[in-house]
């Protein structure tokens, strides 16, 4: 699921908390640790951005459904189950 109102980089983030994001006592948000998060996963990806700052709205389909991936996989789930990831992505 995505976060159309959110940039790319808090959707790749978003599902981390704490500790990966936010500290354990106040929950405050580590902002250069989202940043860098961000920035590791777009590359990663191959996500066609202008960065993390980026609205997901701008982004192609495609775009958007490598950053849908890419949070999934960020968080390092033990199984990830995927229906049809890449309908309606170009080949290329």
């Amino acid at each position: 699921m995505l976060f159309h109102n959110l940039s790319v980089g808090d959707n790749l983030v978003i599902r981390l908390g704490t500790p990966r994001i936010a500290t354990r006592i106040l929950g405050i948000l580590r902002t250069s640790e989202m940043l860098q998060l961000s920035r590791e996963a777009i590359q990663r990806f191959g996500v066609r951005t202008e960065g993390p700052q980026q609205p997901l709205a701008a982004l192609s389909g495609g775009n958007q459904q490598k950053i849908a991936i890419a949070a999934a996989l960020t968080s390092q789930p033990a199984v990830l189950v995927i229906e049809e990831p890449i309908r309606g992505v170009d080949v290329g």
